[in-house]
């Protein structure tokens, strides 16, 4: 199983990527369960425009590889939101010793 981000734009200030995680995911071009945009401002990672080939991805076995890639690239934070069924949620993750979720507004319109 593998995690990659194919950076595909820089400036002085951000970086932009596609995240992409599976199974038989290694490198670019490798088969995927998952993907997004990743938009990287200072030291905080957002995620944005989520796709999935099944309802139900697995972001836990992943977590340590993005964790990883995430903190190499100087990341300390990321943010997501996710809609589902007219609800958002705006979760936040430190990037410290834990991986620990917070979720920071829920239920938003």
């Amino acid at each position: 199983m593998g995690v990659t981000i194919e950076w595909v734009h820089q400036n002085s200030t951000a970086k932009v990527g596609i995240l992409r995680f599976g199974d038989k995911h290694f490198k670019y071009g490798d088969p995927y369960e998952f993907s997004c945009a990743v938009k990287v401002e200072s030291n905080i990672a957002h995620f944005y425009g989520g796709v999935a080939d099944s309802d139900i991805v697995n972001f836990l076995k992943y977590r340590n590889e993005i964790r990883n890639i995430l903190i190499d690239e100087g990341v300390k934070t990321v943010i997501w939101e996710r809609i589902r069924n007219d609800k958002k949620k705006v979760y936040r993750v430190d990037l410290g010793r834990s991986n620990k979720i917070s979720l920071i507004l829920k239920n938003v319109k």
